[in-house]
């Protein structure tokens, strides 16, 4: 994947540092053919059993008597897909989460005040502890340092490098240079 970007860095007060990267991979479409009956309703699921929002649907070919017309006794909301007079095998789409990779993060905690970092346009699926920084206490995940959606901490004086992986969120992009990697350390 290329990805170029620019980082920039602010601190302010000494204690807060924002980097952000420009650019955006592409994103990726994913389509299948489903088969639905007339009034049916279905939640479109991934193969981790997330479900997705469906962007486009089309007939590739039509079982029943009537037409088949997007909005009218066929269409999608969400993650689901509806029939309603309509049999037919559908093209459904959906945008895929982008893998925007793995980055190095510190995160540097004292015994009464935690240290998190959020992403702005992704979502954590890994962390993983690299290595301890000096004077660090023992850094065990869980108890001294976690994640959640797009935060990252540590705490309770974890003071370690950690390699963070990031799946970029599917929404639609607004233009070339909203970031794709934007980060609020705390």
């Amino acid at each position: 994947m290329n990805l170029t970007s620019r980082v920039c860095f602010w601190f302010c007060l000494g204690i807060t540092a924002v980097v952000v990267t420009h650019g955006h991979p592409p994103t990726r479409k994913v389509c299948f053919t489903k088969i639905l009956n007339s009034h049916s309703k279905v939640s479109i699921k991934n193969k981790h059993d997330d479900q997705v929002n469906v962007t486009e649907v089309s007939v590739l070919q039509t079982y029943s008597k009537q037409k088949c017309i997007l909005n009218w006794n066929y269409g999608f909301y969400g993650s689901h897909v509806y029939t309603k007079d309509c049999k037919a095998k559908l093209k459904v789409c959906y945008r895929k989460l982008i893998d925007i990779g793995c980055r190095v993060v510190t995160l540097s905690s004292t015994s009464h005040e935690p240290n998190k970092i959020v992403f702005k346009k992704g979502k954590i699926y890994k962390m993983e502890l690299l290595r301890h920084l000096q004077d660090s206490k023992m850094c065990k995940r869980g108890f001294s340092f976690d994640y959640l959606r797009n935060s990252a901490w540590s705490m309770k004086g974890c003071k370690a490098q950690f390699k963070v992986c990031i799946k970029k969120n599917s929404g639609n992009h607004k233009s070339r240079n909203d970031c794709d990697y934007c980060i609020i350390q705390q």
